[in-house]
């Protein structure tokens, strides 16, 4: 079964840069996963780490502001820092993620979008997967986690992320609500599946949520 082994938070404002550091040496063959808020109208040109680990885009949701989801596999076991390069010089906001016991990245994603009052979804089968979401509202209320996903630190104004090791039942969906929502807002959601799997990734705003659908 998965389990999350640490994850941190990064704000950066007015740069061209969001690096954050892991709080321990990150194992080889695990999960990294980067999720990114880029506002001021920039988007993410590359995610690289310092063990040069390639990452891959899981899900994007191209707006105002942009939010993604990247992944790669840890290569080696040893410290590990994360640079988000962003086009202009914007204010962003960086989650990264370290999950053990997810043997393979064979993933694919697509994506469904939606209005004030209605959403279309896709679904894509997995053999397992690891669930993460991130989300931002104009308004800085927080966020209070779906069902079964635990919401990250940082994640208590008008951005944050939330992520589900396991125990979601099927379909699962990527629920997330903004407390005392006062504006539109976005969410992207992703699952990253082992072998045999694949991606979710849903965008779209609401009021009050958002989510899509997904076969385990």
């Amino acid at each position: 079964m998965p389990t999350l082994v640490q994850s941190a938070f990064n704000e950066a404002v007015g740069s061209s840069t969001n690096v954050k550091a892991f709080t321990s040496n990150v194992v080889a063959n695990n999960l990294l996963v980067v999720g990114i808020v880029v506002g001021n109208g920039q988007t993410v040109s590359s995610i690289t780490d310092s063990q040069n680990n390639s990452y891959t885009q899981a899900g994007v949701y191209e707006t105002d502001p942009q939010l993604s989801i990247y992944y790669a596999v840890a290569s080696s076991s040893a410290a590990n820092t994360v640079t988000a390069t962003l086009t202009g010089t914007p204010t962003s906001q960086m989650w990264i993620y370290e999950v053990n016991g997810h043997a393979g990245t064979n993933t694919a994603s697509v994506t469904a979008t939606g209005s004030t009052t209605s959403i279309s979804t896709a679904n894509v089968s997995f053999s397992s997967a690891v669930l993460f979401a991130v989300f931002r509202s104009a308004a800085a209320n927080g966020f209070t986690a779906g069902t079964g996903f635990t919401l990250s630190s940082n994640s208590n104004g008008g951005t944050g992320m939330e992520s589900a090791m396991a125990g979601i039942t099927s379909p699962t969906t990527f629920p997330a609500d903004e407390v005392a929502p006062a504006s539109t807002w976005t969410e992207l959601g992703v699952a990253i599946g082992t072998i045999g799997g694949g991606a979710f990734s849903e965008s779209g705003s609401k009021r009050q949520y958002r989510r899509g659908n997904f076969k385990r």
